[in-house]
This record gives structure tokens, C-alpha cells and sequence, in this order.
């Protein structure tokens, strides 16, 4: 059974609905100063990989793969909206960006995964970081 954190998972809608916002600004109302090229990937990977860590750190005492493919899951198809809707504010819908956005999030799954692997396998005294 998923239960959510309350105050993880309203730190991450409210964190969503933030980079939902900044990227339906319309292009013509960006500072060109801040129109860097290439650089835009990076922010879509970066904001993807933390709103998937908020998301992920609201499942609390859950399954891990189960909590982490619906995560993904919602992850990915906010990307798709968020990619396909930007065009009605003068954007331009970008693959690249929602792939940028998908590594973020899988990145971050598999770091969440890794840690929590690492966590359970020294609390077990199997696994002792020297």
C-alpha cells in the first residue's frame, strides 16, 4: 500500500507546478541574458531528477520498485505535457528536452535505489564503507 508524507509530497506538487510555470513562459518574455544555448538541457535534467526525488521521498514505508515505476511513470508523462503544451504559449515543444527530463528522473531513480540498497545492505553490517 502507498502512503504518502504529506509535506514531502506537497513540497513536490507545489515544486512541479513551479517548473510547470516557468516553462510555459512565453519566449518572447525571457531575457535573452538568460537564453544560454545548450544550457537549457541541463535545467530540464536538473529540475526533473529533484521533482522525482520529492515525489519519491513523499512514498514513505513502500514498496520501492512499485513506488519508483509510478513515479517514473507520472514523472514521464508530466514531461509529455508539459512538452506538447508549451506551444499554445509561443514555446517550441522539444524531444530533446523531454529526454533531458526523463534522464533526470531516471538518474535520480537509480541514485534513490542505489542509496537505499547501500543503506539496507550496511544496516545488515553486510556491507561496511571504509
Amino acid at each position: 500500500m502507498l502512503r504518502l508524507d504529506i509535506k514531502w509530497f506537497i513540497a513536490a506538487v507545489c515544486f512541479a507546478g513551479a517548473v510547470f510555470t516557468l516553462s510555459h513562459i512565453p519566449q518572447g518574455v525571457i531575457p535573452r541574458r538568460l537564453l544560454v544555448w545548450g544550457i537549457d538541457k541541463v535545467e530540464h535534467f536538473v529540475a526533473y531528477a529533484i521533482m522525482t526525488l520529492l515525489f519519491l521521498c513523499s512514498l514513505r514505508r513502500s514498496a520501492f520498485v512499485l513506488s519508483a515505476f509510478l513515479v517514473l511513470a507520472a514523472i514521464l508523462a508530466l514531461g509529455v505535457v508539459d512538452e506538447v503544451t508549451q506551444r499554445f504559449v509561443n514555446r517550441v515543444s522539444d524531444t530533446q528536452d523531454w529526454l533531458a527530463n526523463a534522464a533526470g528522473a531516471l538518474v535520480m531513480v537509480i541514485l534513490v535505489a542505489v542509496r537505499r540498497l547501500w543503506m539496507r545492505l550496511q544496516k545488515r553490517g553486510r556491507w561496511v564503507a571504509e
